[in-house]
């Protein structure tokens, strides 16, 4: 959806122009008002996530009360409590627009791009910071086990794989996303200049 209405918006402005006046060449409230949906959206599934999250760990932690197990839900809680806490101060200011004029649904969208850009920019250090705990922690795991009856190499080994498909994951998901919110910005950036002369404000 977000990707079909910026290539809307671009294929407005590439074409012709038909009168020396520019023409606003989308609705900008009504952009607003879908990303503001979108925004809810995302924010209670990522409660519901963060909550399944920590609420699975916790179970599974109780039913193998061993050290390592202990530190994973431990690190699971901590990764998740800091997400949350740092998604909620991010969304500050995110929900409504200061006015009802053009300009005021204009740098709204414009606020949420560059809060959407910061939490890309969050994601990378959270993913790089889960690493640095999680890697030490499924070695750590296998050679405390190795050698012991009902071993499983492959069964670690798959926990391996998980971690770096889930790694490479993430970082596609981020580029391709970032590029998008970069596409946008730019795209509000044409926008603001095409109304400039019909007084936006």
């Amino acid at each position: 959806m977000v990707d079909q209405e910026l290539k809307d918006w671009q294929a407005a402005w590439q074409a012709p122009a038909e009168s020396t006046r520019p023409t606003p060449p989308f609705d900008i409230r009504r952009h607003a008002a879908r990303a503001t949906r979108r925004l809810y959206l995302r924010y209670a599934s990522g409660c519901l996530f963060g909550l399944v999250f920590l609420v699975f760990s916790a179970s599974y932690a109780l039913q193998h009360p061993t050290l390592h197990w202990l530190l994973w839900a431990a690190v699971v809680w901590i990764a998740t409590l800091v997400a949350v806490g740092y998604s909620i101060w991010n969304g500050r200011g995110l929900w409504s627009a200061a006015g009802e004029s053009n300009s005021a649904y204009l740098e709204l969208s414009r606020k949420r791009c560059l809060a959407e850009l910061r939490m890309i920019r969050f994601g990378y250090a959270l993913l790089w910071t889960e690493l640095a705990v999680v890697t030490p922690w499924l070695l750590w795991n296998f050679f405390a086990k190795r050698g012991l009856p009902g071993f499983d190499p492959a069964a670690h080994f798959t926990g391996f794989a998980s971690l770096l498909a889930l790694t490479v994951g993430y970082l596609i998901w981020f580029a391709v996303y970032r590029r998008r919110k970069l596409r946008e910005l730019t795209l509000l950036a044409d926008f603001e200049r095409s109304v400039r002369d019909d007084d936006i404000a």
